[in-house]
């Protein structure tokens, strides 16, 4: 337990704004090492912190290779604002909740077999933003460094050429 209670600190001292950063690679590597028990725990601090993101796990405890959530920024439609969502890539969708924490039903789901394209876009006043571009929407996300940004890119790629059986030579990733 005092694994997970200092892992709980250090996620709380970067939800107050310290500077230290977690790397996936240290978060998979502290998850592994803690009990089934306190691994929900451990990780639910973690997602309270601003605009952090890791692997998620998978039934058994371990971590899905595929899946990811975190809490991105995404630009609305309508009025182009951005705002703080929960966001969560796993088994072919990309779904996103109103708060910066799971709830019980997304408030958006992206299908991601039939995404055309997956790339970072560029913004006037915002950096390493991505974009998930579908026949009928372009949606934008905001992740908070480029190393995240490329990881997110990268699942959201695996899950949209998972969904749809093949790689689709039309769904590019730069």
């Amino acid at each position: 337990h005092r694994e997970a209670g200092a892992f709980a600190a250090r996620a709380e001292a970067e939800e107050e704004g310290a500077s230290s950063e977690v790397s996936p690679h240290i978060i998979r590597t502290v998850l592994s090492k803690l009990s089934h028990a306190i691994k929900g725990e451990a990780l639910r601090a973690l997602l309270r912190a601003p605009h952090h993101s890791t692997a998620a796990l998978g039934r058994d405890g371990e971590l899905a290779p595929d899946s990811v959530m975190g809490v991105l920024m995404k630009r609305s439609r309508l009025f182009k604002r951005w705002s703080k969502h929960f966001c969560m890539v796993k088994d072919g969708y990309l779904s996103y909740y109103r708060s910066s924490s799971p709830s019980s039903s997304p408030i958006g789901v992206i299908p991601l077999a039939n995404a055309i394209a997956v790339e970072p876009q560029r913004s006037r006043n915002r950096r390493h933003v991505f974009k998930v571009e579908t026949p009928t929407r372009l949606f934008l996300f905001q992740a908070a460094s480029p190393a995240e940004m490329q990881m997110w890119m990268a699942v959201v790629q695996r899950n949209c050429s998972s969904s749809a059986g093949a790689h689709s030579p039309a769904l590019e990733t730069h």
